[in-house]
This record gives structure tokens, sequence and C-alpha cells, in this order.
């Protein structure tokens, strides 16, 4: 039996297939840089947030650390003794009183 004769050969248009080449080599430059972009942009947003949390955060500490005129730190008793007021809910920090802090050195390193 005789094969059955082969399809003519597919004629290709090298402009058509260069211009198509050269547009998805585009589409892919624009994508990255649109990838890129975005990534910056959350970037950029966390390190401002961790600016803004750093700050808040900082202003507190000062408040809880140091003196009302803002020029000196309060003495470590009187810190450990208000630690639970700068440490989250839950954080596991046993409250204490300053009265179980004065008993020297010994009972302040002992408290932490």
């Amino acid at each position: 039996a005789p094969s059955p004769p082969k399809p003519p050969p597919v004629v290709l248009d090298r402009e058509k297939l260069k211009r198509e080449r050269e547009e998805r080599a585009i589409q892919q430059v624009r994508d990255a840089a649109a990838r890129q972009q975005e990534q910056l942009e959350k970037d950029e947003k966390l390190r401002a947030d961790k600016v803004k949390s750093s700050i808040d955060i900082g202003t507190q500490l000062d408040e809880w650390a140091k003196t009302p005129d803002g020029q000196s730190f309060k003495d470590i008793k009187v810190l450990i003794s208000t630690m639970h007021t700068a440490l989250w809910p839950d954080s596991g920090w046993k409250e204490l009183s300053l009265s179980e802090l004065l008993g020297g050195p010994a009972a302040v390193k002992k408290s932490y």
C-alpha cells in the first residue's frame, strides 16, 4: 500500500515571528518592572510602618522610664516595680511591689 503524501511544509512568516518574539520580550520586561515596583512599594510601606511603630513605642517607653521632667531616668527599683505597665498583656511578667525590691541589690537582681 502506498503511503499517504506528506502535507506541504508550513511557510512561516519571519517578520510575524520576529514581531511576536519582540512583543513577548517587551511584555516580560513590563511585567518584571511592575513586580519590581510593587515590591518597592511594599518595602517602603513596611519601612514606614516600622519607623512609626518605633517612634510610638519609644515615646511610650520614655514616658515609663524617665522622670516627669524628662531629663533623667527613674531608679531601677521603680522601673522593675512598674514593668507590668510597660509590657504587653500576658507577657508572663509577675507584678512586683516596690517593697519587695528594697532588700538591697540582691533583691533587685533576684527579681529581674
